[in-house]
């Protein structure tokens, strides 16, 4: 059967959460206790155990409408290959039509599972460059500052303005923010004067850093500034478009291209 969750289950799906991305246990902490969101949680429930689930996050894409983001989308392993998440991601795609809802959009969690949700119907929508980043020998007249919210929302709003992106606001921000930060990264930009000109989101795991996000005109500055306040030589980032696919789309009318990137992937 599948149902919405309940209060009761919320300890039983972060269990869940773990089993299915292990070595994830602190981030799934963090993330039950500060953004899960138990009235957009589906759950596939068979004699009292809990088979599958994933949350139906609602979004907006500008130009577009409203949209489901589907995240944590699991399955106990030893129930895996019985078509549970087959039915879990058909019973959403039904919800969502009765909300006028235009696509159902994810981000696999590895290569491999690209082709498993293309089997099940979704097509790649999104895509990334992977970039490298090194120290620039020269001097720049740009400040690197921390970024607030408020700055961010004004320069995503303004950088993708009349093109197709997933709308984010200052909450969205503010809690993007948070999440960089308790786990030892953060959001830098390079401010000309006041002017955000670009920023990034990044991240260190093992001592390498890595930018989940950057983006803006003059990133490779931004990144060896950063480099140099963090006394590091170079590093890899994420921005927007080159070929490397990212997210994926199960469309319910007209098909479209977007910009999806740091959706807590």
């Amino acid at each position: 059967m599948i149902r919405f969750a309940k209060p009761s289950e919320e300890t039983e799906l972060l269990r869940l959460f773990n089993i299915c991305f292990p070595g994830e246990e602190e981030f799934g902490e963090y993330f039950f206790k500060n953004h899960f969101s138990l009235k957009d949680t589906i759950v596939d429930e068979e004699k009292g155990v809990i088979r599958g689930s994933t949350m139906m996050l609602p979004y907006y894409i500008e130009g577009v409408g409203e949209v489901t983001y589907l995240y944590s989308v699991d399955t106990l392993p030893e129930f895996r290959g019985r078509g549970i998440c087959k039915n879990i991601l058909e019973h959403s795609h039904k919800l969502d039509l009765e909300k006028g809802r235009k696509a159902s959009i994810l981000i696999p969690g590895g290569k491999d599972l690209f082709d498993f949700y293309k089997k099940l119907g979704y097509e790649i929508s999104s895509y990334a460059d992977e970039r490298e980043f090194t120290v620039l020998s020269e001097n720049t007249s740009f400040e690197l500052k921390e970024c607030t919210p408020k700055d961010i929302e004004a320069f995503y709003r303004s950088h993708f303005k009349g093109r197709k992106a997933v709308r984010r606001s200052e909450k969205y921000f503010y809690d993007q923010i948070n999440l960089f930060n308790t786990f030892g990264g953060g959001c830098s930009g390079l401010y000309d004067s006041d002017k955000l000109l670009s920023c990034g989101f990044y991240s260190r795991e093992n001592g390498v850093l890595k930018f989940d996000e950057i983006l803006g005109e003059s990133c490779d500055v931004l990144a060896s500034e950063v480099l140099k306040k963090k006394g590091l030589s170079h590093c890899t980032g994420r921005t927007e478009g080159g070929s490397v696919p990212i997210g994926m789309a199960y469309y319910y009318g007209e098909k479209f291209d977007f910009y999806m990137n740091l959706m807590f992937n």
